[in-house]
């Protein structure tokens, strides 16, 4: 077994591979010169470049199995490539079966079998190549050959079928194959499968139909074998059945996704076929989906007005309150582009898509608010999602994406020239050649990404500054980080394992650690010791950070290098107060005070308000923001508005760690509403877990008595007198419940206010000339 290479294997002497199985290298499975025979092998999975690459004149490939490639056999470009035999060989599934380059000449392919390549044959020839070894031995078989087979003879002009098609199978204007077989050559077994894939959720059923033919002139006995990657439990393991002659047997696969399935996950099912000495394979993939999606073609959207029902949108405004809403789509682009959308600042959604076998999986063009979340894309050629900027002043930016799983995309994410203060949080990316790759783009934050088994690079900096990338797991990449002329971008709380080198910098100068105790990075390859501590490592006793620094190069080194990997764990202290604001409206704040070991990082905090009785609007602000840097306005200030109509509201806020934050709330009351409002619940979510726990907060605000500004439990003169002193300065803000105080007289609809008029409603309330909601009683 040779695998995970760049190449399997280079031969230039003259010599025998048999027998090897050869599979998932980056570029080729097997290079060769001149006068090397190749036999018998297994090659399969090189999805960037050839099974089988011929350099040289005289070889001989024979009797191999060439599938899955993106060519399956190519002959590279020399001065002249000749004389050598392809024969007997299955090559199939492959993007282009194979590959004639200008100028190749008088090789002989003949008695091989393509089979469902996209592509059977890419000729780019300028001479003759032979595609047949002469009548009545034939050519090769074509699975989209679409002749007929009613005559035989050299020229298929005599009475009776031969197993030959009647009419050539054009390959150039210099070549054809002209007796191509009916039926796959050497072969007794024809197998298809079909559908091609299934995605769906955790318990739904995959259902695919199995049609074993024996094409064979005898009986046969036929063995089906089914397996799988992810060793689920499987209806149908092996089969033994006798097929006549030119007959089938269909057989149903059920196969049921397991509960405990990981969402975001691709398993394959192989089924195999054998009689006697033939052996026919069939893999069929299933996709692991967060809900059922349906099939859908490509979506295109230009400007705000192009978010139509015909074009996959089921709901939403393209309001911050209400986006618009693209979800539940199994797209398949041909190889072009799955979602493209172009020139909008309108919100929206994407979410729970599965995005395949694309040239692109999501593009976005000069786009804003748009959040993509748990989205699935896999097998596409270039970028899984990409965000492309005219200029500064007309760029995409304020995007969001979460959630997402890339698999075996050239490209993960990339974030073109001006393409600034986006988010990239909690995705993974398996397989590929880059993660994530930041070109020029500034004021981006990655954080709490998986990141394995890039062939170059897990994540690229090109003159990309100020960014930051945060508590991601970067491991077994060719490189870990690669950085070209970047500055002044924080790379902490990150881990690096196994990456054949962890970082490549090249003229640039960045931040590896977040200071002491915060700490930086997790190396698999640091050697140091914890034997001290404190912010020079010269205390007695450990404290999980490396006495000596990790060393980049002269100008980037971690300091703080962490002895154990990266654990998320963060937590909160909250406290609840009431305030006046500088315009005198009442407001209730929310101070958060975030904190984690080792530090930093983005946590989901979730706020749910229960408002009672009528409509509420809360203008909501985080007023302020304390970080170790700031990056971007976006990640230290937000400003939206929730409107509340049902007994309970929930709202999320991303907020950074290691700040303090106030989440100011006014409220907005009527005269004739009574209302509660309480703090029904806040947690801080594990944003790479997605763990729960709750936190305390302090702060008795929640109780609401209309005029009760003294919180004694009653409506008294008391009150009013509070209010009078409160104005007159005389009582600080903190003696009054403040939200009873100003909800007496409803001010306007920014919100309320402590004036002179909530002390004289109360008096004449308490003289019977207002009711309890301090209405005028009668006239």
């Amino acid at each position: 077994k040779i695998m995970w290479n760049d190449f399997g294997l280079i031969i230039k002497a003259p010599i025998v591979v048999s027998s090897n199985t050869i599979f998932e290298n980056k570029w080729t499975g097997i290079l060769i010169g001149s006068n090397v025979t190749v036999i018998n092998n297994s090659i399969y999975d090189h999805t960037s470049g050839n099974g089988i690459c011929i350099e040289g004149s005289y070889s001989k490939i024979i009797g191999n199995r060439i599938c899955g490639n993106s060519l399956g056999i190519g002959f590279s470009l020399f001065e002249k490539i000749s004389n050598n035999v392809v024969m007997g060989n299955d090559i199939c599934n492959n993007k282009w079966g194979i590959y004639l380059r200008e100028n190749t000449t008088e090789n002989y392919i003949f008695h091989n079998n393509f089979i469902d390549n996209d592509r059977q044959i890419v000729s780019l020839a300028k001479h003759p190549n032979y595609f047949d070894d002469g009548y009545p031995s034939g050519g090769n078989y074509w699975s989209d050959y679409a002749g007929a087979d009613l005559y035989s003879g050299p020229y298929q002009n005599e009475t009776g079928s031969d197993g030959i098609g009647d009419t050539p199978y054009q390959i150039d204007q210099f070549s054809r194959d002209r007796y191509p077989l009916m039926k796959p050559f050497g072969k007794v077994i024809s197998l298809t499968v079909t559908p091609y894939y299934f995605a769906g959720p955790p318990g739904s059923e995959a259902n695919f139909i199995i049609t074993i033919t024996n094409i064979g002139e005898e009986n046969g006995k036929f063995t089906l074998l089914v397996s799988d990657k992810n060793g689920w439990s499987l209806p149908i393991t092996e089969m033994v059945f006798k097929i006549p002659a030119n007959s089938n047997q269909t057989i149903k696969l059920n196969i049921t996704l397991p509960g405990e399935a990981k969402v975001c996950n691709i398993n394959e099912v192989i089924i195999k076929v054998k009689s006697g000495s033939d052996e026919v394979v069939v893999k069929r993939k299933i996709y692991v989906t967060y809900d059922y999606v349906k099939p859908s073609s490509p979506i295109h959207i230009e400007g705000n007005y192009g978010f139509t029902q015909e074009n996959g949108v089921v709901r939403g405004n393209g309001t911050a309150e209400n986006p618009y809403v693209i979800e539940g789509l199994d797209i398949s682009a041909d190889n072009g582009n799955g979602i493209e959308i172009i020139g909008t600042d309108a919100y929206f959604v994407i979410r729970n898509c599965l995005i395949h076998e694309a040239n692109n999986g999501i593009l976005l063009k000069n786009v804003r608010n748009a959040r993509i979340e748990k989205v699935f894309i896999v097998n596409v050629k270039k970028y899984g999602i990409s965000l492309y900027s005219d200029s500064e002043y007309i760029s995409s930016r304020n995007n969001h994406i979460d959630n997402c799983t890339f698999k075996d995309v050239y490209t993960g994410v990339y974030l073109s020239p001006y393409s600034d203060q986006n988010i990239i949080s909690n995705c993974t990316f398996d397989g590929g050649t880059y993660g994530i790759v930041l070109d020029e783009a500034y004021y981006n934050l990655v954080t709490s990404c998986k990141i394995k088994s890039m062939k170059i690079y897990g994540v690229q900096l090109y003159i990309a500054h100020k960014n930051v990338i945060e508590r991601c797991t970067i491991m077994d990449c060719g490189y870990g980080i690669g950085i070209l002329k970047s500055l002044s971008n924080y790379i902490f709380h990150n881990n690096f394992i196994r990456n054949t080198i962890q970082v490549d910098s090249i003229n640039s100068k960045n931040y590896f650690d977040d200071g002491y105790p915060s700490g930086g990075n997790y190396w698999s390859d640091y050697a140091g010791a914890d034997l001290y501590s404190g912010p020079y490592q010269n205390e007695t006793g450990s404290d999980g950070i490396g006495d000596t620094p990790y060393v980049i190069d002269a100008n980037n080194t971690d300091r703080y290098p962490l002895i154990e990997p990266y654990i998320i764990a963060p937590q909160a202290d909250v406290t609840m107060v009431l305030d006046v604001d500088e315009e005198g409206y009442v407001v209730m704040n929310i101070v958060m005070s975030m904190r984690t070991r080792p530090g930093g990082g983005l946590s989901l905090f979730k706020l749910t308000l229960s408002i009672a009785r009528e409509l509420i609007v809360l203008n909501i602000d985080i007023e302020k923001a304390q970080s170790p840097f700031n990056i971007t306005p976006i990640l230290n200030r937000l400003y939206e508005q929730l409107v509340i109509t049902g007994s309970t509201s929930e709202k999320i806020f991303y907020i950074r760690n290691c700040t303090v934050a106030v989440l100011r709330l006014r409220l907005n009351s009527t005269i004739n509403t009574a209302f509660n409002v309480k703090l029904q619940d806040l947690v801080i979510v594990n944003a790479t877990s997605g763990v729960e726990s709750n936190v305390a907060f302090t702060g008795n605000v929640l109780q609401f008595l209309r005029g009760d500004a003294n919180s004694d439990g009653r409506v008294s003169i008391a009150d009013a007198m509070f209010i009078a002193q409160f104005l007159a300065g005389n009582r600080p803000a903190s003696d009054l419940n403040l939200l009873n105080a100003a909800s007496v007289k409803h001010d306007s609809d920014r919100g309320d206010k402590v004036t002179i008029a909530d002390a004289m409603f109360i008096a004449q309330y308490l003289a019977g000339l207002r009711d309890e909601y301090m209405n005028l009683r009668g006239d």
